[in-house]
C-alpha cells in the first residue's frame, strides 16, 4: 500500500514538472480517470480583479483559449481591463475582453486574454451526462482570514496547487430563467468562487468533464442562545436607546451553489474571440 502511494506521488510530481516545462502550444496533456491529474491542476489559478479575488480556470473551446471565472468576482469588468492570475509564485497581468452569458443570473464570465496562458489540452466541457448522486470534484483556493491568501495551498516547483474537494450532485435546476443552477452536497469555502466542478464521464470512463463553475454556498440561519448580561448599563441604554439583538446568525448549510457551464459555452459560441491555439504539428 505504501509503495503504491509513493509511486503515485512520484508519477504525479513528474507530471507537474513536465507540465511546468511545456511551452505554450504543446500538444494535449493526457487525462487520467480516478482523480484529478496535474494537467488540470495546472489550469486552475488564483484570480484577482481590482480588489476582488477568487479562483479561475482555463479551457480550450473550438481551438481557442478562455479564462473562466465567477462573474461576481469581476464586478463591472469590461473590454481592455486587466486581471491577474497567480502563476509560478507571482501575479501575472493579462489584458482581457469579457464574454457574458445571455442570462444575467448566470454567475460566470469568460475572458479572452491577450496571450496564451497554458499549453493546449483536450478535456470534455459541457453539462451533459451528469447523473444525480454521482461524485463531483470542485477545485479552488480557500480564503480563511486572518490566514494570508494562498497560505493553505500546496506549493511545488513555484506552483500553488488548488485544493481538491468532493461533493455529491444533489439536484439540478436547469431552468434558463434561473441561470441553470447545480446544487452540490459538500462544504465550500470562500475563495472557491470561479473554480471548476468536475465529474467522471460515465460514457467515456477515461475522461473527466467540466460541468460547472462554483458560485458560493447557501446559508442557513441558526438561532443564537442569548445569555443574561449582568454588566453595567451601556451608554446607549443610559440614554434611553434600545439595543436590538439578532436572534439568528448565518451558517454554511453544506449546499454548494454552482452554475452549469453550458450558458457560457453558448455565449462563447456566439462570440468566439479567444486567442487561437497553435495548430497540431502532427
Amino acid at each position: 500500500m505504501r509503495r503504491s502511494l509513493r509511486l503515485g506521488l512520484i508519477v504525479g510530481l513528474v507530471g507537474l514538472i513536465l507540465l511546468s516545462s511545456l511551452p505554450v502550444g504543446a500538444e494535449e496533456v493526457k487525462i487520467i480517470a480516478g482523480g484529478i491529474p496535474f494537467g488540470i491542476l495546472g489550469r486552475v489559478f488564483p484570480f484577482k480583479y481590482k480588489n476582488s479575488t477568487g479562483t479561475c480556470f482555463v479551457i480550450d473551446i473550438d481551438g481557442r483559449q478562455y479564462v473562466i471565472a465567477a462573474k461576481h468576482c469581476a464586478p463591472g469588468i469590461k473590454n481592455g481591463d486587466s486581471v491577474q492570475l497567480h502563476m509560478k509564485n507571482e501575479w501575472f497581468t493579462f489584458v482581457i475582453r469579457p464574454i457574458f452569458p445571455l442570462n444575467e443570473k448566470t454567475d460566470i464570465v469568460a475572458l479572452a486574454a491577450d496571450r496564451l496562458i497554458v499549453p493546449k489540452m483536450e478535456i470534455l466541457v459541457g453539462a451533459g451526462d451528469m447523473i444525480l448522486g454521482q461524485t463531483a470534484y470542485f477545485l479552488g483556493f480557500p480564503h480563511l482570514p486572518p490566514t494570508p491568501y494562498l497560505a493553505l495551498s500546496t506549493k511545488f516547483q513555484e506552483w500553488h496547487l488548488p485544493f481538491i474537494k468532493n461533493a455529491t450532485i444533489s439536484t439540478l435546476e436547469l431552468n434558463p430563467d434561473d441561470g441553470n443552477i447545480l446544487y452540490l452536497d459538500g462544504h465550500n469555502n470562500p475563495g472557491f468562487s470561479g473554480g471548476p466542478v468536475i465529474i467522471a464521464n460515465h460514457h467515456k470512463q477515461e475522461t473527466l468533464q467540466i460541468v460547472g463553475v462554483v458560485s458560493g454556498y447557501a446559508n442557513q440561519n441558526i438561532p443564537v442562545q442569548l445569555a443574561e448580561l449582568k454588566e453595567s448599563p451601556s451608554e446607549d441604554q443610559k440614554m434611553g436607546k434600545e439595543t436590538k439583538l439578532i436572534p439568528y446568525v448565518p451558517e454554511n448549510s453544506g449546499i454548494i451553489v454552482a452554475y452549469s457551464i453550458i450558458e457560457i459555452i453558448k455565449a462563447i459560441g456566439a462570440n468566439p474571440i479567444g486567442l487561437p491555439l497553435p495548430q497540431s504539428n502532427r
